[in-house]
């Protein structure tokens, strides 16, 4: 409690109650091996003074997307990390520890391996033509494999502070045509559960949103259809993309005909 109750009182709930899920699997195994006769965690003190983990629905709106494209225009690590979750809707880490090994660019693929991947088997993610332009300008350290890295020994590390930049700069952004605008608190993860709500608005089957986002299928559907769906994956991400073009401003015109001029 002496470790879960500072982060409750700085308004972290759902984080407090996370690390207060480890420190109970930790005194768990701790019993298990043998090491502690009884674990000290109690989960129903935990719940009475941090309360319980509700469920998230924070999408981002237009204005919002279009300022997180703002707050990562420096080309940075963490700026790549932010626009590679907006154009795939993957989960946080499996961008940030992705591997330069994973990404197949003649194929146009990242390739999260079962080994680090939730459901237990390879994720296919395709990689749109802004997505790959963003990792060609990653820089290539010597001896890292890893994608995402500042200094080459680990991949880059998305804390509270660097969110906390990421929110200076969105609200900053916003302000440029709101002075009065506010930037309600959201988390990395609202990010995934914004493009699959926009997949959605983009009218893209909810069995194709899911697997873009990497939603294990039922157990039967696991067991018999082994395909990664790779080509109406990237339909669907290639149609957020042109979504988010527009949001960003950088759309291009789709009804100009180049004409050659008759001498």
């Amino acid at each position: 409690m002496e470790v879960v109750e500072p982060i409750y009182a700085r308004g972290a709930q759902r984080q407090a109650l996370n690390i207060a899920q480890k420190i109970g699997t930790f005194f768990g195994w701790c019993v298990d091996d043998d090491l502690i006769t009884a674990s000290p965690f109690r989960a129903k003190k935990v719940r009475t003074t941090i309360g319980e983990k509700g469920s998230r629905d924070r999408v981002l709106t237009d204005a919002e997307i279009g300022a997180l494209w703002t707050a990562t225009a420096a080309g940075d690590v963490y700026s790549a990390v932010y626009r590679l979750l907006l154009l795939t809707g993957q989960r946080l880490n499996d961008i940030a520890q992705a591997s330069w090994t994973e990404v197949d660019v003649d194929r146009k693929t990242l390739t999260v391996p079962a080994a680090r991947f939730k459901s237990g088997r390879d994720h296919v993610v395709p990689l749109t033509d802004e997505a790959l332009g963003i990792i060609a300008k990653l820089p290539r350290l010597k001896k890292c494999n890893w994608l995402c890295s500042l200094d080459g020994a680990g991949p880059v590390t998305i804390g509270h502070k660097v969110k906390l930049r990421i929110d200076a700069a969105m609200l900053a952004a916003l302000r440029k045509d709101d002075q009065e605008a506010k930037l309600p608190a959201w988390v990395n993860h609202d990010i995934r559960r914004t493009v699959r709500t926009r997949l959605s608005e983009l009218d893209v089957m909810d069995e194709v949103a899911e697997a873009v986002i990497g939603h294990v299928p039922t157990a039967l559907v696991r067991t018999y259809n082994q395909s990664d769906r790779l080509k109406v994956k990237r339909d669907a991400l290639t149609r957020w993309e042109g979504a988010l073009l527009a949001l960003t401003g950088r759309e291009t015109a789709s009804n100009v005909v180049a004409m050659k001029v008759g001498k």
